[in-house]
């Protein structure tokens, strides 16, 4: 798939998009220097010296205010190396949870270098934190020590990972979020019916102090910063997580290195690409709007976890750092408590809002809501609805995922493991207008003979407005599955306007992996202009010629004005209306 299809990015982009711009450039990488062979195997060494030290990383703490405060944290399970004079790793290790580092050389007189890398590949977290995808250099803290030949212990001090000026502690801060998404989900994912979970995969995640990898590797501007998961490994934007770290060389700007939300969110993508899958094919999204339901769902799930494995609600995004002088909070976003930012007021809006799916994901999660509502299903069954193979949205006979989708396995989950919980869950879903299956997107429809459904609209608003409702209030989504043969080789559309005849209904067939709008994954569209033919209006779209596969039906309404309920239905060459 092409780039665009392959970038999952942050919250809250502002003009920024998630999607490589058609005709913007991307960096084109030179020959990429492999990232070296990780230090795995603890040599058995007798009769030697013991080194212990500790690893430490200095962060900014990500507040309401901004980063304000630091603290110094304990590296965790990373790698060791101990170097001899010449540059030759004479030993392996890790760090243990509280960065604690032992490791036994040979009783040998010389001078050594303790080095603790950011990166790690064992039972805890799996991930290099490298400075570009073509150096694939990895970040050290180090310290240089000698010893007679007659020690048997020796101390090692090393310096904490500083939070600025060299500012290994971003690099340091970025692998231990990682540690933190893996220890959560190694405590909270048990249930009757889960996979035990251990680990994930490994992940490479690149950052570089001062670079904003929105305008090194897809083209934007320096000051479009963004935070992304590049899904496939395109050429010049190689699979990873790319992380913020400020922009034309500046971290006095805003940078994501210490912005744990940010981090954990990028993260929860690359979750979703590996124990689940998406559907969302990019785009720009604002936190604040209606969007592709399938973008919603993703960006509203990535802005949850972040908020599980931190267990506090709040998406903190910040700006500058209190060390450059000043300091603000972008986001300060409560996931426990509606507010005013992607409320939903119709139902099923909310499957096209992302920060409403997040907040619907959190108090179903959580024993306590601050309106009132919670539905304390826990993160279990939640993971499960997540990631089963047979029963989540994993499926593979999945298509165009989404949260309708996503609570309708939720639900079926809680009625069955946790039915006492059903009720509040019902409550949580009806507050943010969510519903518990596909009806506002996606929904399901097959060829049955003689079958006499409709589907109708209710009201709309102009094509032609800018109003952010258009997307979910004037166009209706069905999945169709065209089994090619000629019985069904077109798509009609059949209605009766209001009175008045101030409006049409116009109907499009797109591939699978489509983009709203888009004209590249349009397989054909019919836009005829009320009343068609007779006193009914019809559209039809032939798919005669097209593979046999699954297309997304859209029937869109041309108001002119906001106007009265009407009915349509579908059906195909012989009569055979489309019903779910």
């Amino acid at each position: 798939m092409g780039l665009r299809n392959s970038i999952l990015c942050s919250l809250l982009l502002l003009t920024a998009s998630c999607a490589k711009k058609d005709g913007g450039s991307s960096a084109s990488p030179s020959t990429s220097v492999p990232e070296s062979s990780y230090c795995s195997g603890t040599s058995s060494v007798s009769g030697g010296v013991t080194i212990t030290s500790t690893a430490q990383y200095t962060r900014y703490n990500d507040g309401a205010s901004g980063l304000n405060t630091t603290s110094t944290r304990p590296i965790r399970y990373a790698e060791v190396q101990i170097l001899d004079s010449s540059g030759n790793v004479i030993q392996c290790g890790e760090t243990d949870s509280a960065g604690a580092i032992s490791l036994v050389i040979p009783k040998t007189a010389g001078t050594y270098t303790l080095k603790v890398n950011s990166r790690a590949d064992n039972n805890y977290v799996k991930a290099s934190i490298l400075n570009s995808p073509t150096a694939n250099q990895f970040y050290s803290i180090s310290s240089s020590f000698s010893l007679s030949g007659t020690e048997t212990t020796q101390s090692v001090t090393l310096t904490s990972a500083p939070n600025s000026g060299t500012l290994e502690g971003g690099a340091f801060n970025i692998l231990d979020q990682v540690y933190i998404a893996n220890s959560f989900l190694r405590n909270n994912t048990a249930c009757a019916t889960c996979t035990t979970f251990t680990v994930a995969p490994k992940i490479s995640i690149y950052w570089s102090p001062g670079v904003n990898p929105g305008q090194a590797y897809l083209g934007y501007q320096a000051t479009q910063t963004i935070s992304f998961f590049s899904k496939y490994d395109d050429p010049s934007v190689p699979r990873g997580l790319y992380i913020l770290g400020g922009y034309n060389g500046s971290v006095c700007v805003d940078t994501d290195h210490f912005d744990n939300s940010v981090i954990l969110h990028e993260y929860g993508h690359f979750l979703e690409d590996v124990y689940a899958s998406s559907d969302s094919q990019g785009g720009s999204h604002d936190g604040n709007s209606i969007v592709d339901p399938r973008l919603a769902w993703s960006e509203g799930w990535a802005n949850y976890f972040q908020a599980a494995a931190q267990s506090s609600p709040v998406y903190y995004d910040t700006i500058g750092n209190s060390g450059c002088g000043s300091t603000s909070t972008a986001i300060n976003l409560d996931l426990d408590h509606q507010g005013t930012r992607d409320v939903p007021t119709a139902n099923g809006e909310g499957v096209f809002r992302e920060v409403s799916v997040s907040r619907t994901l959190y108090t179903a999660m959580a024993a306590w809501g601050q309106d009132g509502y919670a539905a304390n299903v826990g993160f279990p069954l939640i993971w499960y609805s997540f990631s089963d193979s047979t029963y989540g949205i994993k499926n593979t006979n999945v298509n165009f995922r989404n949260s309708g989708l996503f609570f309708e396995k939720l639900y079926s989950a809680v009625n069955t493991y946790a039915n006492s919980k059903l009720t509040n869950l019902s409550s949580v879903l009806s507050y943010e207008y969510q519903p518990t299956d596909e009806a506002y997107y996606g929904k399901n429809l097959t060829a049955q003979t003689g079958a006499t459904c409709t589907f109708s609209y209710a009201s709309g608003v102009p094509v032609s407005s800018s109003n952010s409702a258009y997307m979910f209030k004037s166009n209706k989504f069905f999945e169709y599955y065209y089994d090619g043969t000629s019985a069904r080789s077109q798509i009609i559309l059949k209605y009766s306007a209001p009175s008045n005849n101030a409006y049409d209904l116009d109907l499009y067939v797109y591939v699978k992996d489509y983009i709203f709008e888009s004209a590249s994954t349009l397989i054909g569209y019919s836009e005829a202009t009320y009343p068609e033919s007779g006193a009914s209006g019809y559209e039809i779209v032939n798919l005669s010629g097209k593979p046999a596969g699954t297309y997304m039906i859209n029937v869109q309404a041309y108001y002119q004005a906001v106007k009265n309920t009407t009915t349509y239905y579908l059906e195909t060459t012989n009569g055979d209306r489309l019903c779910p």
